[in-house]
């Protein structure tokens, strides 16, 4: 099949492509553990039809990329008829059922797209199969690539499947799909306006002493937070992960033996649902989106994570993290629409304060977060998605990272991403989703620790940290979010 180029990657797309290309891992896997009131296994020609009508409603899902003299493009792929990339797995001796996924998870944030690989990868891995008490229980895993994806568009589209494969089986006829909807696929290559697209500025001079600092050379972090100790993600190393028909995809210690090496370092912890209703409750009290108090939250549990391991007051400390910020909303367009449709607030928190008084946890703390509420609020009211000024930064941008330099303030601690409530009540046949986690691969990203996610399902809440483990050693990230959630218990 002949290659067609269907469109050139904007700047931002291009931005992620980069690291890609130099030797990193730009990778967004997001998983969602589903129970089922069925076998899926025994109706897989019916999820590779719904996955099929998927496709059909996400151009991008049926390119890869290629680079020409003009940059990156959309091409077609010969492979978007076949399911060489999707994997319905299961282990041929449980480790410990519920937490089954998290290996193969690990192991797609250093899996990377081939040259010409579609530029996604979904495994259906089954978690619980008992038919006595009707109860089944699977793994979504999906990657993409970050370049046709972000984390607020990765929950939605992979509902849009579940949903799909729901109709599906339930129905048994074919799902017409709207004119409307088949009109959206059209958005993930053409957008009018697109804020994304955009030339450099003519006057984009290179300082390279004062303003930027050359790729490859790493910004200096605290010697503390790191140390040599073993990475062992599995003692039990028996057992292999095979497919329907009994192939071995992959043993427990092959995945084991990457993960451990790797540089990016992934965990998960879940906040009690009695602590989080109540802490949701308190929320509202005090009239403040949840996104602002899990900044306040996890910069405090930031500066005591450095107190811990410096052994000496941190008092003094400004953190310095980013915001996601989806901008759907200011363009009208449908989280389902695959695509980076996302905006970046750089924010620094003063932490010149005495957290360990009562005083601060039932006043300072709140006013905090009030404070940046408004910051963020004024910073979207200012932006102006659809303005010049944006388009000619992410053009800007995109620019000198071809030309091997970032900025020199680009620098910070962690990125935080808070994607609300993730229930499936539109659906409710089948499929209830019970969990959902997500993390970002930091392979060649010297000038940022981690990505902190939080999701709250039914009133529950879970934490995913992936970080970079050159930067913070994996005792450290766990310590990070411990003290998270001492604090979430104190600000109730």
């Amino acid at each position: 099949m002949e290659e067609t180029i269907l469109r050139k990657l904007t700047p931002a797309e291009h931005c992620l492509t980069y690291f890609t290309e130099n030797g990193g891992n730009f990778l967004y896997p997001t998983t969602i553990i589903i129970q089922s009131k069925i076998d899926l296994f025994l109706q897989k020609n019916k999820i590779q039809d719904s996955i099929s009508i998927w496709k059909n409603l996400h151009p991008l899902l049926n390119c890869h990329l290629r680079k020409t003299q003009d940059g990156y493009n959309f091409v077609t792929s010969s492979l978007q008829d076949d399911f060489n990339n999707i994997h319905f797995v299961k282990l041929s001796r449980s480790i410990n059922k519920e937490d089954d996924w998290k290996l193969i998870h690990k192991h797609e944030f250093i899996n990377p797209f081939g040259e010409n690989d579609l530029l996604w990868r979904l495994f259906v891995l089954e978690l619980i199969n008992d038919p006595s008490e009707n109860v089944y229980k699977y793994a979504f895993i999906i990657n993409l690539h970050h370049a046709i994806s972000d984390d607020s568009n990765n929950i939605a589209i992979i509902k849009e499947l579940l949903s799909l494969i729901e109709n599906n089986l339930t129905q048994n006829v074919y799902v017409e799909i709207s004119n409307e909807r088949l009109d959206h696929s059209k958005y993930e290559f053409e957008f009018e306006n697109d804020p994304r697209l955009g030339q450099k500025s003519e006057h984009l001079q290179f300082n390279k002493n004062e303003e930027f600092v050359p790729i490859g050379v790493p910004l200096i972090y605290p010697e503390y937070l790191k140390n040599n100790s073993p990475r062992n993600d599995l003692e039990d190393q028996d057992g292999e992960y095979v497919n329907l028909n009994g192939e071995i995809y992959s043993s427990i210690k092959d995945l084991n033996d990457k993960v451990s090496q790797s540089r990016t370092g992934y965990i998960t912890r879940k906040i009690p649902s009695e602590i989080f209703e109540k802490f949701v409750q308190k929320c509202k009290e005090k009239g403040v989106k949840l996104n602002a108090v899990f900044e306040v939250i996890s910069s405090i549990a930031f500066k005591k994570l450095n107190e811990k391991y410096a052994e000496r007051k941190c008092d003094d400390m400004k953190v310095n993290y980013q915001v996601t910020i989806n901008i759907r909303p200011f363009l009208n367009i449908p989280n389902y629409v695959m695509g980076l449709w996302i905006d970046s607030l750089k924010n620094e928190i003063d932490l010149n304060f005495n957290d360990k008084t009562e005083s601060f946890w039932q006043s300072e703390f709140w006013d905090l977060c009030h404070g940046l509420c408004k910051k963020l609020h004024d910073y979207i009211k200012e932006r102006g998605f659809l303005s010049p000024v944006k388009q000619i930064e992410l053009a800007n941008c995109a620019y000198m990272l071809e030309n091997r330099f970032k900025l020199s303030d680009i620098m910070v601690h962690y990125s935080l991403s808070n994607l609300g409530d993730q229930t499936m009540k539109e659906n409710g046949k089948l499929f209830e989703i019970k969990e959902y986690y997500f993390g970002l691969s930091l392979e060649k990203m010297d000038y940022e620790y981690g990505l902190l996610s939080t999701c709250s399902i039914n009133n529950e809440s879970f934490w995913s940290f992936s970080y970079t483990r050159d930067l913070i050693c994996d005792q450290a990230a766990q310590d990070f979010l411990d003290f998270i959630q001492d604090f979430i218990q104190k600000c109730v």
